[in-house]
């Protein structure tokens, strides 16, 4: 039977809550090297995938980026000419459990571009059945498997069976239309990746090309196989193609993606490098830095068969420049510029450490499609045009200068240097703007010469400790210290940071150590006119040290290494990584965001008391909308319009930059959403549904189809209400109105 599901949308308070939380690329602007980086708060690459989407059904094709570290979804909306402009605006209507791969292809002859993502050691698919009226909408294919894994034909041994298509979750598989008819073709490593599995497209031939229908027509297409312990390969005479898997059905991969002869991970991408109408393989491998382009030919049998191999992909293709990164290169071959001309994209297939701020190469292509002449123009493609300090940012506002304008500090958690090694930078944007309109300019991208302390995952927090008329600047780190670099500049002028730093001390003389990765944050969190001071750490929670010196003479105590019982968010219910953000809502009270391990920003009621109680939990996530994970976060009205700017920094090394209004209104109307729930979901027909809340007053309540038609409209007064559902199947919205208003949010 098919479900029905009730989306639960309430907001009460319509009047006061005059301004959502939006996100902008446009304010502030940001400028490096004398250029202003058109998608400045873009929030930064490390291991982007790159696929194409209608994202608003203009006909033009955008860009879709996925992110594989932190499982990040980046949409470029096509401005034309190559342009593209990053937007926040249609992530929501994208697919939810986007992992590990993405792949956009026309799956079901529509005409419109489907999405392909990993799912366990297969994949599954959604189909575009989104317009220009509605927005992106999509239908998940459904399969005989119980996750909807996507299916194929074998036929081994005379003894037909249907079984998941495999790819490890580390691969990205090609999809292509090899045979020309029309349908999506599919390549994929076998299970001990040495060979690669090809699975033809059915739909066209079975009259139906609505309906994708794999049918896996060799296992060891091209007649290679790759060492099982290097990137070398073997062919003709010395190929090694024999079947690999002796009983597919009883085959489980778990117990090979365990095993140590396992040399899992490989790329594919096909384009016809020379012309003679079969399309090449060109393969990357999870130990190497280097891509492999297989020449295809036909052999005597009539089959595809590997005849040539060259490892400096694409040297030979009219590149005086091979594709060289640390590890694991991925290809994408794209139009980028609408001019009928693929160009090479290359970045890297990992989310361990690996190229985290030169990781996209863009070819051109001044050849054709199926005879390329590329040539590297960029190692940043994108990356160029916004913040990227390489792994994890972590943002600060504070004027350095003391010329009464904020500027931004971003430190990071590493970034990659061409010697494969890593360490952490401070950056220096400066305030060449105004109080109203600030412009970021880039100083200096090595402020203080950070590396050469050695540090890594530098968090960094400014307070005047020694109430001099500055501000000192504290950097945590990844040892669970606080370094401390003492400002002698008396607040004028440009800051003047002591070297060598100095380790802060608690009460005992003993320096200050939380483990590993602390996050510091001073404030007056007790209100006593002394700076205490707030440091989250690996573990995931946050210890408060209280000032218990002087204005001039800082003394600070542990009063409490769980503060508030608040533990961030992490996978394995180990190392949130918490980074605290107490601030004070337009009531005078305290309340705190926190960054996690997963990305989420905690948010809670945090009020001061001598009795350490939990803190009252408002929402998961402040935004609703996961960018990744290691979050940071600061908060600063810098254009002085009422309205506070929250940069949040992301995985991808920049820095997502929203605007928030009242805060106040926020967390009452959030603490009222976070009060209401819907049970069952999805609710079967015929059988009531039951909506409860932790509140009592008289509301009204509604529901909408997806079109806007009312299907139901009802009074509730009580904590719960049930109310029978006798729609048909389907997504449905409920409204609910409160004394002040009422806001609809799909």
């Amino acid at each position: 039977m098919n479900a029905l599901f009730l989306i639960l949308s309430v907001m009460i308070g319509l009047d006061s809550f005059s301004q959502e939380r939006i996100r902008s690329r446009d304010l502030p602007q940001v400028i490096e090297n004398d250029i202003a980086l058109k998608n400045a708060w873009a929030g930064g690459l490390n291991s982007p995938q790159f696929n194409q989407l209608d994202i608003n059904y203009d006909g033009l094709l955008d860009l879709f980026v996925f992110d594989r570290h932190g499982d990040r979804k980046m949409l470029f909306e096509n401005m034309g000419n190559g342009s593209y402009h990053f937007t926040r605006a249609f992530n929501n209507q994208l697919p939810a459990g986007l992992d590990n791969w993405v792949v956009t292809r026309d799956f079901n002859c529509d005409g419109r571009m489907d999405i392909a993502t990993n799912s366990q050691s297969g994949f599954v698919l959604f189909f575009n059945i989104g317009n220009a009226q509605n927005g992106m909408n999509w239908e998940q294919l459904q399969t005989p498997n119980f996750n909807n894994l996507v299916m194929a034909e074998y036929d081994f041994s005379n003894d037909p069976f249907t079984a998941p298509i495999y790819s490890l979750s580390i691969d990205i598989p090609s999809f292509t239309d090899h045979d020309d008819d029309g349908d999506i073709d599919l390549f994929t490593f076998t299970e001990l990746s040495n060979t690669v599995y090809y699975y033809k497209n059915m739909a066209v031939e079975n009259g139906n090309c609505t309906v994708p229908a794999f049918e896996c027509v060799n296992r060891c297409y091209g007649y290679f196989s790759e060492s099982v312990e290097s990137f070398d390969m073997f062919f003709g005479d010395e190929a090694e193609c024999q079947f690999n898997v002796i009983d597919p059905r009883s085959f489980r991969p778990e117990d090979l993606e365990s095993s140590n002869r396992l040399h899992a991970g490989g790329t594919m991408l096909q384009i016809d490098l020379d012309n003679n109408g079969i399309d090449d393989l060109i393969l990357s491998d999870v130990t190497e830095s280097n891509m492999g382009a297989l020449l295809m030919t036909n052999s005597t049998e009539n089959r595809d068969s590997v005849a040539t191999v060259q490892f400096d992909f694409p040297l030979n293709n009219g590149s005086s420049e091979p594709v060289n990164m640390s590890v694991f290169p991925a290809g994408y071959y794209l139009d980028l510029d609408g001019d009928g001309t693929k160009e090479l994209l290359v970045s890297p297939n990992t989310s361990s450490e690996s190229e985290d701020r030169f990781s996209v190469w863009h070819y051109s292509n001044d050849g054709q499609n199926d005879l390329p002449l590329f040539e590297l123009t960029s190692t940043r493609f994108l990356q160029e045009e916004m913040i990227d300090v390489g792994t994890n940012a972590s943002p600060c506002f504070e004027d350095l200068n003391y010329d009464g304008l904020v500027d931004l500090v971003v430190a990071n958690r590493r970034h990659s240097t061409p010697d494969n090694s890593f360490s952490s930078k401070l950056r220096y944007y400066r305030n060449i703007g105004s109080n109203e309109v600030p412009v970021f300019e880039l100083i200096d991208d090595n402020y203080l010469n950070i590396p050469s302390f050695q540090w890594r995952s530098i968090y960094p927090a400014f307070a005047d400790l020694d109430a001099d008329g500055d501000r000192e600047l504290l950097l945590g780190d990844l040892d669970g210290v606080i370094h401390v670099f003492y400002n002698s500049n008396n607040g004028i002028g440009e800051s003047q940071f002591s070297a060598p730093p100095v380790l802060l001390t608690n009460n005992t003389n003993q320096n200050i150590d939380v483990g590993q990765s602390s996050t510091p944050q001073v404030l007056d969190y007790d209100e006593d006119g002394l700076l205490d001071l707030m440091i989250g750490e690996k573990n995931g929670n946050i210890n408060f040290y209280r000032n218990i010196g002087t204005t001039q003479n800082a003394i600070f105590e542990l009063m409490e290494d769980t503060v508030g019982d608040v533990l961030a968010t992490s996978f394995l219910g180990v190392d949130g990584f918490s980074v605290p953000l107490f601030f004070k809502n337009d009531q005078a009270q305290w309340e705190l965001l926190v960054g996690s391990e997963t990305g989420q920003l905690g948010y809670y009621d945090a009020p001061y008391s001598l009795i350490f109680e939990s803190y009252n939990f408002l929402a998961e996530d402040y935004f609703g909308d996961v960018e990744g994970t290691r979050t940071a976060v600061a908060m600063r009205d810098i254009t002085n319009d009422g309205i506070t700017e929250i940069a949040v920094g992301l995985v991808g090394g920049g820095i997502a930059m929203h605007l928030s209004e009242d805060l106040t209104v926020r967390v009452n109307e959030l603490s009222m959403e976070k009060a209401w729930s819907l049970f069952p979901n999805p609710v079967q027909r015929g059988r009531n549904y039951c909506i409860s809340r932790d509140v009592s007053f008289p509301t009204t309540l509604e529901i909408f189809d997806v079109a806007g038609k009312r299907i139901m409209q009802t009074s509730i007064s009580g904590e719960k209400a049930f109310i029978p559902a006798p729609m048909d199947s389907g997504t449905y919205f409920i409204r609910i109105q409160g004394q002040t208003g009422v806001m609809l949010v799909y």
